[in-house]
Parts: C-alpha cells; sequence; structure tokens
C-alpha cells in the first residue's frame, strides 16, 4: 500500500483506503502443512502481497524523488513478529514487505523520503471472516480478543487508520524511516501457550 500524506484528508477517508486495499490485495491463506502448498499459490500469493506492493512504490517513487519529499507505507502482518499465525506463502510474503521497507529506506532516504509499514494484528474485517469460516463479526472479535495479550480493547479498522496517520504524517513522524510499526496489543512479546501451561500448573 502506497500513501502520500498530501493525499489524506481525514481518518474516515483513510479507513476506507485502508479497507479497499486490504480486500483486494492482501491475500490470506489457512495454516496447512507446507508438503500441501502448489507453486501457483506461492505465485498468486506473492503477486499480490510482494510483487503489486513493489510496483505501488516503484511509480510512487518516480513522483517523489523529484519532489525530494514523500511518504511510503506498506501493510504486513503481525505474522512478521508471531509465527504459526498463518500460512508458510502468507507469513513469507508478509516478511518480504518488512524487508523491502527497510531496503526502500534506504534507497530513498536520500531524497527525503520516508518509507514504514504497519503489521496489525487480526481485525474482524469481511477478509477474516471469510478466511475464518465464521460469519458473525462479535464472534470473530470474541475469538481474537480469547487470544489477546491486551484484555479489553478490540483491534479495529480504525485503530490501524490511526497508525497510518501517525506514519504519514510530516507533522507526528518526520524522522521517523524504516520502522515496522506491530499493532497487536503486545501480543509478539507473550508466549501465550508458555503462560497457559504455567497458570494451569499452579491452579
Amino acid at each position: 500500500m502506497v500513501l502520500r500524506s498530501s493525499l489524506l484528508t481525514s481518518k474516515m477517508s483513510l479507513v476506507c483506503q485502508l479497507a479497499k486495499t486490504k480486500a483486494s490485495m492482501g491475500l490470506l491463506w489457512a495454516m496447512q502443512n507446507i508438503l500441501s502448498v502448489e507453486q501457483k499459490d506461492y505465485k498468486r500469493v506473492f503477486d499480490v502481497n510482494v510483487l503489486g506492493p513493489f510496483l505501488g512504490a516503484k511509480h510512487a517513487a518516480k513522483v517523489m524523488i523529484p519532489a525530494k519529499r514523500g511518504t511510503i507505507l506498506f501493510t504486513a502482518s503481525a505474522s512478521t513478529e508471531s509465527h504459526g499465525l498463518a500460512s508458510h506463502i502468507y507469513t513469507a510474503s508478509k516478511h518480504a514487505v518488512v524487508g523491502l521497507t527497510k531496503n526502500l529506506c534506504v534507497d530513498l532516504g536520500q531524497y527525503g523520503i520516508r518509507v514504514n509499514c504497519i503489521s496489525p494484528h487480526a481485525v474482524a474485517t469481511p477478509l477474516f471472516l471469510k478466511a475464518s469460516g465464521i460469519d458473525d463479526k462479535k464472534q470473530a472479535e470474541d475469538l481474537i480478543s480469547s487470544a489477546a495479550n491486551l484484555k479489553g480493547p478490540v483491534l479495529e479498522a480504525g485503530d490501524v487508520a490511526e497508525a497510518a496517520l501517525f506514519l504519514a504524517s510530516e507533522a507526528e513522524s518526520k524522522y521517523v524511516s524504516g520502522l515496522n510499526l506491530v499493532v497487536d496489543g503486545g501480543y509478539s512479546t507473550t508466549n501465550i501457550a508458555f503462560s497457559e501451561s504455567i497458570q494451569k500448573f499452579f491452579t
């Protein structure tokens, strides 16, 4: 996903843009054994999740380099920090996005261009509902919350939009570049399985 801070007019427009981008570009595949993965699946996911952002950044850079300013913002995934959450292909593709972010940060910094990415935890979007086979949004949110480290708040698309607004704003983050901003309520800092085992042992 590529954003130019000059095009961000409101939080709502960004929420809509995020939703449309994730619905049309992000491919989420259920966790499966590597032996069942087909090469065509690999190509499809990487074409959408890696090649698409790569080409988008390339064309954005053509405009931003002469202007000596700009912001490129990608969407990765919390699966880049917490493993076993999604398929091998999806996870690998999002790691590639983080790598692309950091490499472009080095390449484009000399032109005053900042490059960052956001790695959100699961959000009960239509894409998540379809991938999980859950029809009810509230049920999906309860499922996500049950495994969350941060209890109480529920991660929504608007929260991801707020993170995007921060990274896109030259007033708020003018010297932030090469960052993978993980929006997961601290999930990636914990070992849920280990914590549950310890709690069961002492109760």
